[in-house]
């Protein structure tokens, strides 16, 4: 499909600021090319988004930004059920943010970072950091309720999975990182900052935000799922532990920039949860069967998201990534 030229976003006026839109490369768009559709079954789907590489912007720098190599999503727990690695070119991105009114009224006011973590980002934090993230999702299954229906028969409600985040980026000098988030969180919560041991690691927590740093990894979020990553580690129950990645890892390559891998994990918490509901839903309507990796690569004309098998599953793990990606 071939889009016109402001289907995205039209260019800003001659002489005017650069719009969001502009910065992150909406109006650059040229086409969006799909194949074979991600829940036709055994089929992989292809969707490339081309785009003038000329312009830059977020989508010129990830198209041209490093390779993914899956290390910082070992340290994440066995039972995790969705990992989401991408890779950024976080000098680039800072240099492209900083002068830009625009993004400083959207939240990106690289000024204010500075003020929190206590340091410049760009002499001092972005050298102390590498250049790849890993978004570790687990799905809780709150227990059953019973309720009384109407004709006093008893009623059992199944909740939603509650979907718990942490997020973990590489870290070259540990010191440097770990001073830096644990400024910033005592700069933006109204909570006394606590720290505390976790298997051999330092934790500070404050409110619902915790970070930790160990083993080349920066971590934050909810305390509890701080912890957890930090206790599977003590005890080798890792995804790298458990060889989980291998297969993903086999398959990279210099051109991949982000990787959805869901989980046998996530497969368990999903049957379970579509069992409660009796015969309603089965694993295979739900896509369980065969839950593939989403892969977002570089490609000549831009960006090609790929996702394979018969879930529908792989179809929302298609907009995640396309989410990241632009």
């Amino acid at each position: 499909m071939t889009v016109t030229k402001d289907l995205f976003g039209k260019p800003d006026a001659e002489g005017a600021e650069p719009s969001m839109a502009t910065i992150f490369g909406l109006p650059s768009l040229r086409g969006i090319v799909s194949g074979s559709k991600p829940w036709t079954q055994g089929a992989p789907g292809v969707t490339v988004f081309a785009f003038e590489k000329d312009k830059r912007n977020v989508l010129t720098i990830l198209a041209g930004g490093p390779a993914v190599t899956l290390r910082p999503a070992e340290l994440l727990p066995a039972d995790t059920g969705i990992v989401t690695s991408f890779a950024l070119d976080l000098p680039a991105l800072e240099a492209l943010l900083r002068p830009s009114k625009a993004a400083r009224d959207s939240g990106f006011d690289i000024a204010e970072l500075e003020r929190q973590v206590g340091m410049s980002l760009r002499d001092q934090l972005l050298p102390a950091l590498g250049n790849e993230f890993a978004v570790g999702v687990r799905f809780e299954v709150p227990p059953a309720t019973m309720s009384m229906a109407g004709d006093e028969q008893e009623q059992t409600t199944a909740p939603v999975p509650e979907m718990k985040v942490v997020v973990l980026v590489e870290a070259k000098q540990l010191d440097v990182v770990r001073s830096a988030f644990e400024r910033a969180l005592a700069a933006t919560s109204p909570s006394e900052l606590t720290v505390r041991d976790v298997g051999g690691v330092r934790m500070a927590s404050s409110g619902k935000v915790a970070v930790a740093v160990v083993d080349g990894v920066a971590m934050t979020g909810e305390p509890d799922e701080v912890e957890r990553v930090l206790q599977a580690r003590a005890v080798e129950q890792t995804l790298g532990t458990s060889r989980e990645l291998d297969e993903s890892r086999s398959r990279l390559d210099g051109d991949t920039l982000a990787v959805v891998h869901p989980t046998p994990a996530l497969r368990d918490t999903l049957s379970s949860y579509a069992s409660s509901f009796g015969g309603m839903f089965s694993s295979q309507l739900m896509g369980l069967s065969n839950l593939d990796d989403t892969v977002v690569r570089r490609e000549s004309l831009g960006l090609s998201i790929t996702t394979g098998g018969a879930s529908a599953f792989s179809a929302a793990a298609l907009g995640i990534v396309a989410a990241i990606a632009i």
